[in-house]
Order: C-alpha cells, then sequence, then structure tokens
C-alpha cells in the first residue's frame, strides 16, 4: 500500500474510531488530502474516494497494524502520528471529558503503540499540533496552552 494512502487511511480510522465523523474532522482530512495530493498527485482520486467511503466498516481499527506497517520511515510514522493527533482534537462531542473523547482517545493510544515512537517525541509531536491549532483558533490562552502541552501531558 502507498504511504500516503496508509497515512491518510491511519487519519479517518481514527476519526471514526467513536462511530461518528464530525465536520472539524473531515474539514482536518480535507487539508491532509490536499496535502498529500501536493506530495504525490497521482493519489488525488484515490484519498478523494476513500474520504467519500469511509466509514468505521470500511475503516476498522483492527486494520490499524497493516497501515502503520505501510509507514517505511520514520518521517511518515511522525506525520501519521501528527495526522491522528489532529483529527481527534479537531472536535470534541458533547459530554466528553477532556479535548478527546474516550472512543478516539482508545485508538490513539493503541496508533501511538503502533507506531512505536519514543514518549518524549509523541508529547514533542502533540505539542506542535496543539500550537497549530491554537495558532489557527487565534485564541491567546489556547496559544499558549499549545505551546506547553508537550511539557505537562495536557490533553
Amino acid at each position: 500500500m502507498n504511504p500516503e494512502l496508509a497515512l491518510f487511511r491511519i487519519g479517518a480510522t481514527i476519526a471514526w474510531a467513536d462511530g461518528t465523523l464530525e465536520e472539524p474532522e473531515r474539514q482536518r482530512l480535507l487539508q491532509a488530502l490536499t496535502e498529500a495530493s501536493r506530495r504525490e498527485p497521482g493519489q488525488q482520486e484515490q484519498l478523494d474516494l476513500t474520504l467519500a467511503s469511509s466509514s468505521p466498516d470500511a475503516l476498522p481499527l483492527a486494520h490499524l497494524d497493516a497501515l502503520v506497517a505501510a509507514l517505511p520511515s520514520q518521517l511518515e510514522r511522525e506525520r501519521a502520528l501528527k495526522l491522528a493527533y489532529g483529527v481527534i482534537r479537531a472536535s470534541q462531542r458533547e459530554g466528553d471529558h477532556g479535548s478527546i473523547n474516550s472512543q478516539e482517545h482508545q485508538a490513539y493510544d493503541r496508533l501511538v503503540t503502533l507506531l512505536e515512537l519514543p514518549a518524549d517525541q509523541v508529547a514533542r509531536l502533540e505539542g506542535s499540533v496543539e500550537l497549530d491549532l491554537a495558532r489557527s483558533a487565534g485564541n491567546p490562552v489556547d496559544l499558549l496552552a499549545g505551546s506547553f502541552a508537550g511539557l505537562i501531558g495536557w490533553c
């Protein structure tokens, strides 16, 4: 499987872990799709099709192992972590405790285990996503929280 497609499917799988794809998650995936198609223009149609046909049944958590195995480099594993974390941080459902709902958090934890990245690297990557989210929101408090997220383990 092409690494760009595997990366995109990882993000979509994590987003669907709670049984729904919220609009902010969809927007985050569309952003990733645009970035991926810039890197590999021939992948646009396949990535579009993946998003259009995505569902919990089409992207089961059981396939995460194979998707991670399709990521041959450390850089792609880092990109997978950032995409997945960004997707689950993009929306918060009513009744969620914390900034990530429990089903997506469990799926994300499984992904982190499969990616085999050191804990300090995971915290740094999550912190960079928090910073990006805060910048895009334009909220100074969120910006500060994002800056320090990797240091104190906010989620």
